[in-house]
């Protein structure tokens, strides 16, 4: 699966749109991906959103997650940050 997007999304990390769902967490930050984990290229980070009246706002792959009662995934998250 691919991390960042570019044509469809308006350059969204994809870790922040599948943030919502803990199972696509488990999945996509899974140990056995660890050898493309670098520190150099962060996956999580603040993405542009715009609303339906056009007001943007910024949130990451937590906000999403919180606003979802997602704790597995926060949980994830969390491990990948102070592992990598």
């Amino acid at each position: 699966m691919f991390y960042k997007t570019f044509l469809e999304l308006d350059k969204t990390n994809m870790l922040n749109i599948m943030s919502f769902d803990s199972k696509s967490m488990e999945i996509l930050l899974n140990e056995g991906f660890s050898d493309y984990y670098q520190s150099d290229f962060p996956v999580f980070y603040m993405n542009k959103q715009k609303n339906r009246h056009g007001k943007v706002k910024y949130r990451n792959a937590i906000d999403t997650a919180l606003k979802n009662n997602q704790i597995g995934a926060v949980n994830k998250i969390i491990w990948y940050i102070t592992n990598y």
